[in-house]
């Protein structure tokens, strides 16, 4: 046979929702949320009647984190990878 039947020197083929420029869009995306996200906590804890809605902005800033923190690992772990 030609072709060698050993994979681990076939190089791993990244999807483009899964490659740097995507990841680092979605990333850029969610720190304007962020952003968006903490005015709204601002705003409602400055207005009283906006005080009880402040779990959304919150909730809000608490799942962009979580996003950009899932993804920076996953560029981390790709990175050492290559």
């Amino acid at each position: 046979m030609l072709f060698k039947q050993n994979q681990l020197f076939r190089r791993a083929i990244i999807p483009w929702y899964d490659s740097t420029s995507a990841c680092l869009s979605l990333m850029i995306f969610a720190a304007v949320i962020m952003i968006f996200a903490a005015t709204g906590i601002k705003v409602a804890l400055t207005t009283a009647i906006y005080t009880d809605y402040v779990w959304f902005p919150c909730m809000l800033l608490f799942l962009c984190l979580i996003i950009i923190i899932k993804v920076a690992g996953r560029l981390i772990t790709r990175s050492r990878h290559s």
